[in-house]
């Protein structure tokens, strides 16, 4: 993962992620949705989809997000404890 990919986190996407991280199993759109109280799944399936088109997350054969690759300490230091 380059540090560029890492650096463009922000918002809810960021939100996402750090969920999925601290989930700890697989994760799908309405356990996003519920977790994070979002207004939609298709909202939360976009930021899913950002996440793993950066190679952080990476989807199963059954359709639910596990995380793939931990962001670099650095960049998420101080927006949240993992």
């Amino acid at each position: 993962m380059t540090m560029e990919n890492s650096e463009e986190l922000e918002g809810t996407t960021f939100q996402v992620y750090v969920f999925a991280v601290r989930t700890g199993r697989p994760i799908g759109t309405r356990d996003v949705v519920r977790g994070l109280k979002l207004s939609s799944s298709s909202v939360a399936y976009r930021h899913l989809q950002k996440l793993e088109n950066r190679g952080l997350l990476e989807k199963t054969d059954y359709g639910e997000y596990v995380v793939k690759e931990k962001a670099n300490s650095k960049v998420i230091c101080g927006l949240a404890v993992i």
